[in-house]
This record gives C-alpha cells, structure tokens and sequence, in this order.
C-alpha cells in the first residue's frame, strides 16, 4: 500500500475488519483482521516528502496460512474507500 493515508482513517476502518491489538500512534497499527481470511496485520506508516507510505506485514494464526498480502492490501483499500 502506497497512498497518502493517516493512522486515523485506518484506524476507523480497522474496527470493521477486525479488532486492534496494538497502537502507537501516529505510526503504527497492529489489528486481528477477520476478512479476507482471519490473519494477523502490522501497518507502519513511514512519512517522507509529503506523502505517506504504508508498510504492511501479514502472517497467520494458529498455524495456518495467511492469506496472500495483495488480498489484504485490497481489503483495506476497499474498506477505506467506503463512504461514512
């Protein structure tokens, strides 16, 4: 994910996706996501040059497979394109 986003607007979608585990803003956020696939995700927002790129790390619970990172960047996407 590469797009100017804030640690807010994640942080609004991520109740919908899942549940927060951890937070330290305004630059990281670690959520329990239930969609696409119930999976662990670490978002680190790293600012440079007026912009905001996200960093996003995925792994599974329990011994199962995560589901693939393109899957769960779009989700996100998705999630923060709905209107409120």
């Amino acid at each position: 994910m590469a797009e100017t986003f804030d640690l807010t607007a994640l942080e609004r979608v991520a109740g919908d996706l899942g549940e927060i585990l951890a937070e330290d803003p305004p630059y990281l956020l670690e959520v329990l996501l239930q969609e696409p696939a119930t999976c662990w995700c670490r978002l680190e927002l790293l600012p440079e040059a007026g912009a905001t790129t996200v960093m996003m790390t995925v792994a599974g619970i329990q011994h199962q497979r995560p589901p693939y990172v393109e899957d769960v960047r779009d989700t996100w996407i998705a999630a923060l394109n709905q209107p409120l």
